[in-house]
């Protein structure tokens, strides 16, 4: 459930923000925050595989995704001046969930590649339905909006759920 939520919210991140940004800032400059975006979400996913070693991946995974969560609420807020450090903080922080997440499933089964398979999967269905839940809204509902909602609020209730599983395990 966690790999659909987070998947969900990252091909929103990656396939509508640029959209969205091109309205707020020259073209280029969305080319170059999505150029830091993917740089700083390789260096963001040995970070946090470091830092998950050390304080466990559930922990890392929560703080990663509520950060993403809070950096997605606040392209409601369309801080121009903002918003290219923002996308390039964006991938940071998110972009290793997939990471932590494969990491944390195969690490309390057995079976690892139908764990895998089983995660895989359900990232896939995330970001098949997020795209058509974003189009189908967008006649009704402004993008700032539905990206603000429907990038933050996935990352939030993914960490929330595992917040959860591990408190009650």
């Amino acid at each position: 459930v966690c790999m659909f939520f987070s998947n969900f919210s990252f091909v929103i991140l990656i396939s509508w923000v640029p959209v969205f940004l091109s309205h707020m800032m020259d073209i280029s400059l969305v080319g170059l925050s999505f150029l830091f975006f993917s740089l700083l979400g390789a260096i963001g996913s040995l970070t946090m595989g470091i830092l998950s070693d050390k304080w466990g991946r559930e922990n890392v995974f929560i703080l990663s995704n509520l950060i993403s969560s809070l950096l997605s609420f606040l392209y409601l807020a369309k801080v121009k001046e903002f918003l290219f450090l923002q996308t390039s903080l964006l991938g940071f922080f998110s972009v290793p969930f997939w990471i932590l997440l494969t990491l944390m499933a195969q690490e309390r089964v057995e079976e690892k590649l139908s764990v895998t398979a089983l995660i895989q999967t359900s990232a896939l269905l995330g970001g098949l339905i997020s795209p058509l839940i974003l189009g189908l809204l967008l006649p009704y509902i402004n993008m700032e909006t539905l990206i603000g909602l429907l990038v933050g609020l996935p990352f939030f209730l993914s960490a929330l759920l595992i917040k959860i599983k591990s408190s009650s395990s």
